[in-house]
Order: C-alpha cells, then sequence, then structure tokens
C-alpha cells in the first residue's frame, strides 16, 4: 500500500474525525483543519493541524504546501433547523468554501482527489423510493439546496479542469461521538425523564447509517469510484420508522420509558427516505454495522459520559 497524504477539512466534528481515525489506521498521513483550538483538538490521528475558520485566504498556501492526495471535504455545518433560521450563515459555510477548496486544487495541486460530503437532503421529499442518485433533486430546505449548489461546482471543476472529484450523499449518519440529532436528543430526554417527549408524528422514516461505515464507503469511492464529478448515495438501502428507533432505543434502558410525539414536524424536514444503494454496492462496498448493534453501541457510549 501506497501512503497517502489525506487532508480533512472539519476534523474536529463527527464524520471528520472518523475520518480521520479510519485513514490513519490505514497506514496514511493525515492533516486536519478545524475551527477549534489545539489545544482542544482531536489531534491524535493526525500529522498537523490548522485552526481555521473556512473560507480562508491561507488555503491555498497550505494545498500547495502539503499537496495532499486526497481531499475530503468534512466541514460545514449540518442542521437543517439553524439553514432555515439563517440561511447567510448556512450558504456562507458551504457552496464558497467548496469553490475555494477545488480552486486551491486546481491551481496549487491538480493531482489531489477530492470527495465532498454531500447529503440526501438535496432530495428532499422524493417522489419515488428507493432513492437513486439519477432521481431529480428537489430540497426543501436552505441546507438541501446549498449542498446541492456544492455539488455543481465539484461537477464543475471535474468537467471543465479535470480535477477528480466527486460528491458523497450521506443519508442519516449516526454513532457514538454524534452529540446531536434524533438519537442524542432522545438519549438525553430519557436519561432524564421517563416521558420522552419528540417532534414529527413517529411515521417519517429514515435510512440509518453508521459513522465508521461512512467512513468505508468514502475510502471505496476515492478507490473505485470514476470521481469524475459524480454523486454517489452513502446509505444502508433501509427505510427505518422514527417509532420504531424510538422502540429500539427504548429498550436499551434499564427502566420503562414512554414516549410521546407531539405530531409537529420542522420546517424543511423531509416525510420519508430509503436510500438505494446500488451504485455503492457495485463499487464493492457493503455495511459492517446493522441498526440494533448500531444503537447497542451508540447508548453504551451515552451512558459512558459524564
Amino acid at each position: 500500500m501506497t501512503t497517502m497524504r489525506v487532508l480533512i477539512t472539519g476534523c474536529n466534528g463527527f464524520l471528520g474525525g472518523l475520518l480521520s481515525s479510519h485513514f490513519s489506521a490505514a497506514g496514511h498521513d493525515c492533516y486536519g483543519i478545524g475551527t477549534v483550538s489545539p489545544g482542544n483538538a482531536p489531534t491524535h490521528a493526525l500529522r498537523a493541524y490548522r485552526q481555521c475558520r473556512l473560507p480562508s485566504e491561507a488555503i491555498g498556501t497550505w494545498v500547495a504546501e502539503l499537496r495532499p492526495q486526497l481531499l475530503i471535504h468534512a466541514a460545514g455545518r449540518s442542521s437543517v433547523p439553524l439553514s432555515v433560521q439563517d440561511p447567510a450563515a448556512d450558504f456562507a459555510a458551504g457552496p464558497p468554501v467548496v469553490f475555494q477548496l477545488l480552486e486551491a486544487i486546481r491551481c496549487h495541486s491538480p493531482a489531489t482527489a477530492f470527495v465532498q460530503l454531500s447529503s440526501a437532503a438535496v432530495y428532499g421529499n422524493p417522489e419515488r423510493m428507493p432513492i437513486a442518485e439519477t432521481c431529480q433533486p428537489a430540497p426543501i430546505s436552505p441546507y438541501g439546496f446549498h449542498k446541492l449548489q456544492a455539488e455543481w461546482i465539484v461537477r464543475e471543476f471535474a468537467q471543465v479542469y479535470g480535477v477528480r472529484a466527486a460528491s458523497a450523499r450521506i443519508f442519516s449518519a449516526y454513532g457514538p461521538g454524534l452529540r446531536r440529532q434524533f438519537l442524542w436528543d432522545f438519549c438525553r430526554k430519557a436519561r432524564a425523564n421517563p416521558v420522552v417527549e419528540l417532534q414529527g408524528t413517529g411515521a417519517e422514516t429514515r435510512d440509518f447509517i453508521y459513522g465508521t461505515d461512512i467512513c468505508q464507503a468514502v475510502d471505496c469511492i476515492r478507490q473505485q469510484a470514476a470521481m469524475a464529478g459524480e454523486t454517489v448515495n452513502i446509505c444502508s438501502g433501509e427505510q427505518t420508522s422514527i417509532a420504531g428507533l424510538a422502540e429500539l432505543l427504548a429498550s436499551e434502558f434499564a427502566s420503562p420509558l414512554e414516549v410521546r410525539f407531539s405530531g409537529e414536524r420542522p420546517e424543511g424536514v423531509p416525510l420519508q427516505w430509503r436510500g438505494d444503494a446500488a451504485a455503492l454496492g457495485a463499487l464493492g462496498y457493503r455495511p459492517s454495522v446493522e441498526l440494533a448493534e448500531g444503537v447497542r453501541r451508540t447508548v453504551e457510549w451515552f451512558r459512558s459520559l459524564p
């Protein structure tokens, strides 16, 4: 195996941190960019760390110095409700950053491969399921629109300038270390109260994919995909109702829990999701962590927190 230099933006985040550990464990030299101070950054898997908030004029200089074989863009905002509240901030952390990273590659390191972590939010409420990459994007939130715009920038640099690049449309990521979204919210409420109040009706569905499986999928994409500006779903291909997931979570707690749904759904949140994993499967990828096992590991991690 040839050792690569891998540059990961957002290395302090849930997926960025997992990707750093994944590629470091595989024997590659990982370099990170994040917003927290070096003293608070999880730098154990990194050869070097730079603190900065993207977009930043410094990125061109660092790409020129490092000339990474792979750049994974895992930075950015990741909240649909916050994107609805503050679309300007969500945009500023999205498409302009992708453009700057790819422009740095074009100008200073054209051999660098680029993988952007996009989102299934680009699909909105799909007309049919499972949702394949060929489905017409129809985002319903600023977050989804901005991810779609970033995908077009990736395609631009691949088709016009020949940059080896792809976008990974990640469905519902979860696992130990993720301190937001449904599983985190449920666990916090379950620890504090025997009655767990949740948004929505419970009939909403999602396609959950475990964090380390996402890392394996990203690695598979950079090795096996055409890297010609295409999009690839990262999903399990299985559909799980929120009520079903809540029941699975509740079973991991010793005390009986009552789960109640408010019936109210936040703006910009889709109803049903089930991804088509055929394209990723054709690259040789198979998820390894079943939902029940992933939920067990996540609850066990949560219980270990002070």
